[in-house]
């Protein structure tokens, strides 16, 4: 949906941007994703902070690298309102994968850790 938005907003401006090139862009910013969430699944909260802090900052400067030169031919002097949207909307998918993703999954972590626990002294006097 965001980069519909992102072309929306661009064009409103006067940049000739497509819908294919925006979710491509912002397809291929969010491959990062996949070796973070991957190595997030250890548990560790900092590393999850740390490795998703990356993701997301990897990501923004993809996004904006490849956005630069449309933005700065177009639309020259809204190009900080538009980076900051980009940012804006980066930052709200970290809180996103960080507060409601990795909660969940802390939640059923820590409780079958306790499950396990809770078997092995009852079978264990």
């Amino acid at each position: 949906m965001t980069p519909f938005i992102m072309v929306l907003i661009m064009r409103c401006f006067g940049a000739k941007n497509s819908y294919i090139t925006a979710l491509c862009i912002y397809g291929y910013s969010y491959s990062i994703f996949v070796p973070v969430i991957i190595l997030c699944s250890s548990g560790f909260v900092m590393t999850q902070w740390v490795l998703l802090g990356y993701g997301v900052f990897q990501s923004t400067s993809f996004i904006i690298v490849n956005y630069w030169r449309e933005l700065g031919k177009y639309v020259d002097k809204l190009r900080l309102i538009i980076i900051s949207l980009i940012i804006v909307c980066q930052m709200g998918l970290f809180f996103t994968l960080k507060f409601y993703f990795f909660e969940e999954f802390e939640d059923e972590f820590s409780n079958n850790n306790m499950a396990n626990a809770l078997n092995q002294t009852k079978t264990n006097p």
